[in-house]
C-alpha cells in the first residue's frame, strides 16, 4: 500500500508541475506583451525587472496585473532576462506577474 500512496503522490505532483508550466509565459519583454497576456487566457508571467517601484506600479495601472513573487532558482528561467519590463535599463532580478480574477 504504501507504493501505491507514492505512486499516487509522485502522479500528483507530476500533473501539478505540468499544469502551472502549461500557465506560464516566459520571455516577455514588453507591458503590451504581459497585457495581451493576461486579458488573454492569462497565466503566471515571467519577466525581468529593475525592482523600480514606479514600474510595479505602471503595470498595475496599465494591465492590472500584480507581482506575485521572485521566483526561487529552481522555477527560474532557463536563461535569465536582461531586459526590464518597463523598457528602461537592465532586470535585476527575475519576477511572476498575474492578475486575480
Amino acid at each position: 500500500m504504501p507504493e501505491r500512496l507514492d505512486a499516487f503522490q509522485a502522479q500528483l505532483l507530476e500533473d501539478a508541475i505540468a499544469r502551472r508550466e502549461q500557465n506560464s509565459y516566459r520571455g516577455v519583454e514588453t507591458i503590451g506583451e504581459l497585457a495581451e497576456i493576461l486579458d488573454g487566457s492569462g497565466g503566471y508571467v515571467y519577466t525581468g525587472w529593475s525592482g523600480d517601484p514606479a514600474v510595479e506600479e505602471r503595470i498595475k495601472e496599465e494591465t492590472k496585473g500584480t507581482l506575485r513573487c521572485i521566483p526561487g532558482e529552481e522555477f527560474r528561467s532557463a536563461e535569465a532576462p536582461t531586459k526590464c519590463i518597463g523598457g528602461e535599463g537592465d532586470a535585476t532580478m527575475e519576477v511572476v506577474w498575474a492578475r486575480a480574477y
